[in-house]
C-alpha cells in the first residue's frame, strides 16, 4: 500500500497528477485504461461536470486507487474494496472469507508477509509439477544408466561385481518425486508461522504467573505461614476446592483454562495417590 497522502484536489487534479506520476501521455493512458483520449482531455482540463461511472471505475482500476480518491473525497489513494474477479478469488474462497469459515485475521497476516508470496509460488510449482517433471526425467536417466551397467555385468562375468555395485550407486542418485519439494514447502511455512508468532501478542507468561499466584495462595491458605508438612493432612478434594477458589479470584484466567488446570491437578493427585498405595 502507498504511504503517500496527496494534497486536496478534484478529479481533474487527480487524473493529471497520477498520469504524470506514472510517466504516461494521454494517448498511452487511453490505450492502457480503455478510457477515451478526448474524455481524458476534458477531465484534465476540468471541462466535464460529471464523469460516467464506467470511466471512473476504469481509471481507478488502472491506477489501483479508490474512486473516492479520484473524486477528491479522500486524500489517501489506497483502495479498500475490490471485485472478486480482480482479487482472483473463487466464489467459494470469497464465501469462506465473508462467512468467517476461515480466520480472516490469520489470512491477513499470511498475505501481508512477503515470504508468503514466495511460498505460494513454490506451492504452485509443486501443483503443476514443474520440478517433479525435471526430477522424473533425471531419475529415468539414472535408471537407464543402471540398466545398461547391469547388462554389461551379465555379458562380462568378470565385471559382474563391479557392475552391480556401480548400478546400485547410480540408482541411489534418484530423487524421490515430490519429497524434496514438500520438505522445502513445510520448512518455508514454519519459518513464516514462527515469524508471525514472534510478532503476535502473547499471554503465556502472564497466564503462567497467574497460575503460580493461585497455587501459592492455596498453599498459603492451608499452611498459614507454617510448614509445608501441614499439607499432608489436607485431602485432594479440599486442596482442589481451595485451588478453584483461588483461580476464581483471578478474573484474567479464562473459565476453560481454570477447568483445564483443575483437571491437570486431579490427574497429578491420582498419580501421587497410586504411588502412596
Amino acid at each position: 500500500m502507498r504511504e503517500t497522502t496527496y494534497l486536496p484536489g478534484n478529479i481533474s487534479d487527480r487524473v493529471r497528477d497520477l498520469r504524470e506520476e506514472w510517466g504516461l501521455t494521454r494517448k498511452a493512458l487511453a490505450q492502457r485504461s480503455g478510457v477515451d483520449e478526448s474524455l481524458l482531455g476534458r477531465i484534465e482540463n476540468n471541462k466535464i461536470k460529471k464523469i460516467q461511472d464506467e470511466a471512473l471505475q476504469k481509471l481507478a482500476r488502472f491506477f489501483s486507487v479508490s474512486t473516492d480518491f479520484l473524486l477528491g473525497l479522500t486524500d489517501i489513494p489506497d483502495r479498500k474494496n475490490y471485485d472478486i474477479e480482480e482479487l482472483g478469488l473463487s466464489v467459494q474462497a470469497a464465501r469462506n472469507l465473508y462467512t468467517g469459515a476461515v480466520n480472516v485475521e490469520v489470512v491477513n497476516l499470511l498475505l501481508a508477509d512477503p515470504r508468503f508470496a514466495v511460498l505460494t509460488n513454490r506451492i504452485a510449482d509443486f501443483f503443476d509439477e514443474t520440478m517433479a517433471a525435471g526430477y522424473a526425467a533425471r531419475n529415468q536417466m539414472y535408471t537407464s544408466i543402471s540398466e545398461v551397467v547391469g547388462r554389461i555385468g551379465k555379458e562380462k562375468p568378470e565385471m559382474k561385481g563391479a557392475a552391480k555395485k556401480t548400478a546400485s550407486i547410480v540408482r541411489s542418485l534418484r530423487t524421490p518425486l515430490y519429497e524434496n519439494e514438500l520438505v522445502q514447502i513445510q520448512a518455508e511455512f514454519m519459518i513464516i508461522i514462527k515469524k508471525l508468532k514472534s510478532e503476535y501478542p502473547s499471554q503465556v507468561e502472564d497466564i503462567q504467573k497467574l497460575t503460580k499466584e493461585a497455587f501459592d495462595q492455596t498453599i498459603q491458605h492451608f499452611t498459614k505461614g507454617g510448614e509445608a508438612a501441614q499439607l499432608t493432612a489436607v485431602s485432594e478434594e479440599e486442596f482442589a476446592e481451595q485451588f478453584k477458589l483461588s483461580l476464581a479470584e483471578l478474573p484474567e484466567i479464562p473459565d476453560q483454562l481454570s477447568d483445564d488446570l483443575l483437571s491437570a491437578f486431579f490427574a497429578i493427585a491420582r498419580v501421587v495417590a497410586l504411588k502412596k498405595e
